[in-house]
């Protein structure tokens, strides 16, 4: 199993970002587009639900843009509920394989009802702007 990594906002700031001519931050974009290509696949990512929050916050695109690099991250909510249903497992020697599964089925339902309209108007927001961009160029009448 890889080793874990907690993934906070600033790392898909800087991933989803425009490029700037602020040396400092340059750096930080290249170094966090270095490590998200070369490194990435070496660790298991997490984010926890206020990242997510965060991420989708602010212009709609950027935060679409912040977003999709979260979109195929684990949230530390199932973390937290595996680590919680293991600790029960090992204290009732209860081995069920439901018994793991069903826990955090319905703490990923609860997470994506809480976030779900959250995201969902960013990608909306985002699509939207795309679109209008698209007419606006000439490419639909």
């Amino acid at each position: 199993m890889p080793p874990r990594v907690y993934v906070e906002t600033s790392v898909v700031s800087y991933l989803a970002a425009r490029p700037t001519s602020d040396l400092v931050t340059d750096a930080r974009q290249r170094l966090t587009h270095a490590w998200w290509a070369a490194r990435r696949s070496a660790f298991e990512l997490v984010a926890a639900q206020p990242v997510l929050d965060e991420a989708g916050a602010g212009d709609p695109g950027a935060a679409a843009r912040r977003l999709a690099y979260l979109a195929g991250l684990p949230l530390l909510a199932m973390l937290a509920v595996g680590l919680v249903v293991s600790v029960l497992q090992a204290v009732t020697q209860v081995q069920e394989p439901t018994l793991a599964f069903l826990p955090k089925l319905v703490a990923m339902a609860l997470v994506l009802l809480l976030s779900g309209p959250a995201i969902g108007g960013s990608m909306r927001a985002y699509a939207d702007a795309l679109l209008g961009r698209i007419v606006s160029a000439g490419g639909m009448p």
